[in-house]
């Protein structure tokens, strides 16, 4: 018999590594396989069907509402959201609650596979639909409030423990007196020019944020609101992620009137603000804005707050250290997520519809769009960029990471093979303990990323 040599061996083992086909990322086990392929497919056509039903028994200007602003995925039965104010009746009552008894358990099946951000999103929507409901409540942490039926997060209830009164303000020390003479206040309040110095700023607490503005008080509730509701979601989203720490409620967001009092502010504490428009302290553990630099006016004074205050949430809930400073990859992502809560609206708590807002702002007079969008609707693999930059300052300053980071955010939400994958890899990100190459060895080669990000963006 001949002696076999190494060459022949060397070169069966390299064709058997190249044979060898790449594993499918984001990795799933067998349970999530199962939730992805089943479980969910079955319970969104039994929920689609039981919704067209429900609306052909009830048709419900506020029910339709309702699941339209929460289940986008039902719009073709809804119809668009319009801001009818959500209040049913007994009937669409019952109707919503069997709609969210399906849609909890869904969340609970989620749980049960691994499957943690999937679960607490799932959760708050089955919440908004009935916020009697036990399953969701358990998987969020919600507590029943005292006195009532509902349940609420933990924090609320011991506000309302404590006799404190909510409304559109924040938490009130009392509930609205009567009012006899015109122009009266039913909380006191002493009116927009009495507070329009920042020395004399209100202060307005919710349930997740702390809100101290001088801005006229209708704006200040619209953003204390749409602060909180977006705060509710991201908590949904990563309270069950690994490394998650309940951050201590509510978090701090000062929004400046005018420049002069944003940069004397920063002055007097000797630091330079990284933005014009707004900048969260990770020293002073505050989100500020200047809303006089918003120069595209109100939506852009509460999209920055919206994007300040959620680097405030992950700086609170996935702490880590900056002494890896230049050296930490990825620094793109410290911006994606709080670039597409930018977008987040009371009507779209989902994604904002970011992509359509998108193409609109960077849409050109003569119809054509600018290039930084475009590219990323012809396909350029800006992730493959992102990923190399040579320094964290390099990649946060990236516009890319506004735009692609954004919309790969917004895709990574809605997509059931990516966002425990994503969901991971942020937590990760904002503690500062990601590794080069961990984005590719997570969720898979930026090539197809791309490729996915292009048709979900048709």
């Amino acid at each position: 018999m001949r002696p076999v040599t190494a060459l022949p061996l060397l070169l069966l083992a390299s064709l058997l590594c190249q044979a060898a086909p790449k594993p499918d990322l984001p990795a799933l086990d067998k349970p999530q396989l199962k939730w992805v392929e089943k479980t969910a497919p079955k319970a969104r056509d039994k929920f689609s069907k039981d919704v067209i039903s429900l609306l052909k028994k009830h048709d419900d200007p506020a029910l339709r509402e309702l699941i339209a602003r929460w289940f986008p995925e039902c719009r073709k039965t809804t119809g668009e959201p319009t801001g009818t104010e959500i209040g049913l009746n007994a009937e669409t009552g019952k109707a919503a609650t069997a709609l969210a008894k399906d849609w909890a358990a869904l969340a609970a099946e989620a749980r049960k596979a691994g499957m943690p951000s999937t679960a607490g999103w799932e959760a708050l929507r089955a919440l908004k639909l009935d916020d009697g409901n036990k399953q969701a409540a358990e998987i969020l942490g919600y507590v029943e409030r005292p006195k009532g039926k509902e349940f609420v997060p933990e924090r609320a209830a011991k506000l309302y423990e404590a006799g404190k009164h909510h409304c559109e303000r924040g938490w009130m020390a009392r509930g609205p007196k009567p009012i006899i003479d015109e122009g009266e206040d039913p909380y006191d309040d002493e009116g927009d020019e009495a507070h329009a110095a920042w020395a004399k700023a209100r202060e307005l607490e919710y349930t997740f944020v702390s809100l101290r503005t001088n801005l006229p008080l209708a704006e200040a509730c619209e953003i204390g609101q749409r602060v909180n509701a977006l705060l509710e979601c991201m908590r949904a989203r990563y309270l069950l992620v690994e490394g998650y720490t309940e951050p201590a409620w509510p978090l701090k967001v000062w929004v400046l009137a005018k420049d002069a009092e944003y940069n004397q502010l920063w002055a007097e504490r000797q630091e330079q603000p990284g933005s014009p428009f707004g900048e969260y302290s990770y020293l002073h553990r505050i989100a500020h804005v200047n809303a006089e630099n918003c120069a595209q006016g109100f939506e852009k004074t509460v999209g920055i707050a919206q994007h300040e205050s959620c680097h405030a949430f992950f700086h609170a809930a996935f702490p880590g250290q900056w002494d890896r400073g230049q050296a930490t990859p990825y620094g793109w992502m410290m911006e994606a997520v709080p670039a597409a809560a930018y977008y987040i609206d009371p009507l779209n708590p989902q994604d904002g519809k970011l992509a359509e807002q998108l193409k609109r702002k960077f849409q050109k007079a003569d119809g054509t769009r600018d290039e930084a969008v475009q590219s990323v609707l012809d396909g350029k693999d800006w992730l493959k960029e992102l990923n190399g930059a040579a320094s964290y300052d390099e990649s946060i300053a990236h516009l890319q990471a506004y735009i692609t980071g954004a919309l790969f955010t917004a895709m990574a939400w809605q997509d059931d093979r990516l966002r425990e994958a994503f969901a991971r890899f942020t937590a990760r990100c904002m503690a500062w303990k990601a590794e080069k190459g961990e984005f590719e060895k997570t969720l898979g080669d930026t090539p197809e990323l791309t490729r996915q990000l292009k048709e979900w963006l048709k």
